[in-house]
């Protein structure tokens, strides 16, 4: 059983007649690669896009994570699905112009996604390293600080824990401190969202942090942000939570 689709745009540019293969075929330059899967950055007609290509991640993973009691992500699908919910969902993510998934083996499924670069953007993780050279005025840091915490609350309000939310995997255009979510290859979506999934993502958040300069202030306009609640009350009925959050950042480091 083979699901292919490609945008207009990409019709346009390969063809009417582009197939699986033609996709599956394209090079580029090697942006990323892990076992089962590649990530491939090229060129068409002067616009630049990414290419993430799964090739199966072998029934011992699918085994193992089933024994973990963990849904194995075997293909692109789960990625794509996650940027199209998102997107209907007015958040900003990667933008979808082709996926395809052929399924034989299922340790062994063909599957793609290929999405438009974002150009002029860099990662926050980026962004940070840059902050000992180029501090950002506090009115700025503020403001960003308070965008990565809106930014993740509603993200969970809408069921979706990204399960790899590093700060790696938020873009920003520094002139306008619009946010991308990216690499969405783990997200998972529920109606309503399980505490662990946000403990979670937001420990990954504040593990990745850490060698940013952050004040413990800083870290408390982000609770106050994500929370709505005042410190006060964040003491009072959410200190568990923020205390579970801290472990698995410190697990992490760990």
């Amino acid at each position: 059983m083979t699901c292919f689709y490609l945008d207009p745009e990409l019709k346009n540019i390969l063809g009417n007649h582009a197939t699986f293969d033609t996709i599956f075929s394209l090079e580029g330059i090697l942006a990323k690669q892990k076992p089962g899967r590649k990530t491939l950055c090229f060129t068409l007609q002067g616009k630049p896009y990414f290419l993430k290509k799964h090739t199966g991640v072998g029934w011992w993973e699918i085994l193992k994570n089933w024994g973990q009691g963990k849904k194995p992500v075997t293909s692109a699908r789960n990625e794509w699905q996650a940027i199209q919910y998102l997107t209907q969902k007015k958040m900003d993510t990667m933008t979808l112009v082709g996926y395809g998934e052929r399924l034989k083996n299922p340790a062994r499924i063909q599957s793609f996604i290929v999405t438009r670069a974002l150009e002029n953007t860099e990662t926050l993780e980026r962004l940070g390293q840059d902050w000992d050279c180029h501090p950002l005025r506090f009115s700025e840091k503020t403001r960003l600080i308070q965008k990565v915490a809106l930014l993740t609350r509603r993200m969970h309000a809408l069921g979706l824990s990204h399960r790899d939310y590093y700060l790696c995997h938020l873009r920003i255009e520094p002139t306008t401190l619009k946010i991308y979510i990216m690499d969405l290859h783990r997200a998972v979506i529920y109606q309503n969202l399980p505490m662990r999934w946000r403990v979670k993502d937001i420990g990954a958040l504040y593990f990745s942090s850490a060698h940013i300069h952050l004040t413990r202030r800083d870290r408390y306009r982000f609770m106050q942000a994500y929370s709505q609640l005042s410190l006060r009350e964040i003491s009072r009925t959410q200190g568990k939570f923020w205390h579970q959050v801290e472990r698995r950042a410190i697990k992490m480091r760990r």
